[in-house]
């Protein structure tokens, strides 16, 4: 079976080499029709990729322990943006015609210099908290002062017509290919950081991007055959880049993003294995009970324990019993009639109150103790201080609780990611494909359709991406609650869904006034448009829907959207607020993320979401919010 399965993936590599090996052979025939037209699909290619690294650094940065990736992240939107540029100011494009082929030289040569000196720096921060904001403004001055002196005719020349590479520009491709092996040396040297796949494909991208560095400086032309060679190889680079980081955060995210949390688990637990090790030869509180079922003997070590001393002990029966915790004594008393009634050996766990007040836990063990002739003189007890191997397994407990938690939450994350931006991605990709093939013969009119649909699918990503942004702000951010102009806000929901509105003739009904509820308006207005929305896209033909509120005893007032839809099922129902879930309407797609960000928000406004709905009978989305004062105990009821 092993040979099968090494066989079957010796089969994919080739399969998987091959199929590279014939795109790079596919790019290479592009050049020989349009060296332009190869160029930008090859930077095309790697600006792609920085963008997609840092939409997963970035949406993952609040469960990265090792900021490394959000570094790096933050770094390839600049070069993406760089190489942008670069790739706009080829010459041949004709946007900058002010400037001759210097100028993309120039730009290529600053952009590998953010890439390169960011590459070694990053490793600093593996075990080093990073100020995002610092960051930024950091990599906006420096890319800043770099285009300026570019643009400015201040960086020093790269290249010249007719002359070819300026000698700065070959000494720079040096300097960077050095600035590369150090970084790719650093990576070595934390090697425990990754995973060894992950490593192996980041150390093999900066050594091709080294091979490419090199073969940049050989050209005459900025169309010659090193100028293409370096750009097969750079590739390569960020294809072995996209796997090591994109493809392995989404199929792989322990082997990548969240690696030092399942160590840390690890860790954890390895930790807890140390201290029972040391817990178990701790000074106990031994004792001895007689016959008679009173206290003999007590060892010293009970006033450390209890804070009560051995004379204590000794001279008042009851103080063993008045110690254990009220919300024991029933089981601590079955307990201890039990051993007096048998020759067995007991344990239980039990808490005490010491004098101090503090509760602390004891491990009991009881044993008969016989003499030599069999007869029996009563139990040897063994109190061990457990206190702080609770606390550990409560601590483990609430971790383990919050670890399932968030493990939920990042797999459902991970598969919004790979699901719902790889559709649009794919649509970005194929068309960019279309156009790459018949962009000879197209139509301006198909050419502008297709262009028409990138764009609009881009569009989807961003949104996409918002959402999960406000779903991970609305769960760190703390705000104050204050008193809500509810009027003010459905106003402004209203006119933001007014194309939305026009499109399915919807017919709004609202109260002629509203009850005056605590909360934070932008996170109410989010909510309001969530609902809205769904009542019309999923409402009648045309969409009826009526707004409404009620005052509750309870002073909270419960907020409700009535449409005359279709209806859900008790199982639909159930389902709805779950976090990236989508109900399956052909007639409304979604990427299920407005219902879970409508409850979360809720929830973090202390109220409810809910729904009333019935087949064939449209459905009722509730939420509920505190009443400010002059509300309530009125009882009210607002609607149309």
């Amino acid at each position: 079976m092993k040979e099968y399965n090494d066989l079957k993936d010796h089969g994919k590599s080739i399969a998987l080499f091959l199929a590279g090996a014939s795109i790079l052979f596919g790019l290479y025939l592009t050049s020989l029709y349009s060296y332009l037209l190869f160029h930008s699909l090859a930077e095309i290619f790697s600006i792609v990729v920085a963008s997609s690294i840092f939409v997963l650094a970035w949406n993952s940065r609040r469960f990265l322990d090792n900021n490394y990736l959000l570094l790096i992240g933050i770094a390839y939107l600049f070069i993406g943006s760089m190489d942008l540029l670069h790739t706009l100011a080829y010459k041949g494009m004709g946007i900058f015609q002010e400037y001759d082929a210097n100028l993309p030289t120039q730009l290529w040569i600053a952009t590998r210099y953010v890439q390169s000196l960011s590459l070694v720096i990053a490793p600093a921060f593996f075990r080093r908290k990073i100020k995002v904001n610092l960051t930024f403004l950091g990599y906006t001055i420096g890319v800043t002062l770099l285009l300026g002196a570019i643009f400015g005719r201040i960086f020093p020349d790269c290249y010249i017509e007719g002359e070819g590479l300026t000698p700065f520009k070959k000494i720079s491709e040096y300097v960077i290919s050095l600035i590369l092996l150090a970084s790719t040396a650093t990576l070595l040297q934390n090697r425990q950081e990754f995973d060894k796949d992950v490593l192996r494909l980041l150390v093999l991208s900066i050594l091709t991007t080294i091979a490419s560095e090199l073969s940049f400086t050989f050209y005459i032309s900025v169309y010659g055959l090193a100028n293409l060679i370096g750009h097969l190889l750079k590739i390569v680079s960020f294809y072995l880049v996209y796997k090591a980081i994109v493809e392995t955060g989404l199929v792989k995210p322990y082997n990548l993003l969240f690696r030092n949390l399942k160590q840390s688990e690890m860790a954890l637990r390895e930790s807890e294995k140390r201290f029972r090790t040391v817990a178990d030869f701790a000074y106990d509180w031994e004792y001895w009970i007689g016959t008679d079922g009173r206290l003999v003997y007590t060892s010293p070590s009970c006033e450390h324990i209890t804070g009560y001393g051995v004379d204590e002990f000794l001279h008042d029966p009851k103080l063993m019993e008045a110690i254990v915790h009220p919300d024991d004594r029933e089981i601590v008393a079955q307990n201890i009639h039990d051993e007096l009634k048998s020759d067995d050996v007991f344990s239980i766990d039990f808490r005490i109150i010491a004098r101090s007040g503090e509760e602390r836990w004891l491990a009991h063990l009881s044993q008969p103790v016989y003499d030599a002739d069999k007869n029996w003189l009563g139990r040897r007890v063994s109190n061990r201080d457990i206190t702080a191997r609770k606390q550990v397994e409560e601590t483990l407990r609430q971790r383990t609780v919050e670890l399932q938690a968030r493990n939920e939450e990042l797999d459902a994350f991970s598969r919004t990611v790979a699901h719902d931006l790889k559709n649009p991605l794919g649509i970005i990709v194929g068309f960019a494909e279309v156009l790459q093939k018949e962009l000879a013969t197209m139509s301006d009119k198909t050419m502008r359709k297709y262009l028409h649909l990138i764009a609009q699918s881009g569009r989807k990503m961003n949104n996409i991406i918002e959402a999960l942004l406000l779903l991970a702000q609305v769960s760190k951010t703390e705000i104050q609650m204050e008193s809500i102009n509810m009027t003010y806000i459905v106003d402004e929901v209203l006119l933001q869904l007014e194309p939305v509105i026009k499109e399915h003739q919807a017919e709004i009904v609202l109260p002629d006034t509203w009850p005056e509820a605590l909360g934070y308006g932008p996170w109410v207005e989010e909510v309001w448009i969530n609902y809205l929305s769904n009542a019309i896209k999923y409402g009648g033909q045309p969409p009826h829907v009526e707004l409404g509120a009620t005052v509750q005893p309870d002073s909270r007032i419960r907020f409700w959207v009535q449409d005359n839809g279709t209806g859900l099922t008790p199982e639909a129902q159930a389902r709805l607020f779950t976090p990236f879930t989508r109900l399956d309407r052909v007639h409304a797609p979604g990427h299920g993320l407005g219902l879970s960000i409508v409850q979360r928000i809720v929830e973090k406004l202390d109220g409810q979401v809910g729904i009333e709905s019935q087949v064939g009978q449209g459905s009722v989305f509730t939420f509920t919010l505190l009443a400010a004062r002059s509300e309530q105990g009125s009882g009210e009821r607002c609607a149309a």
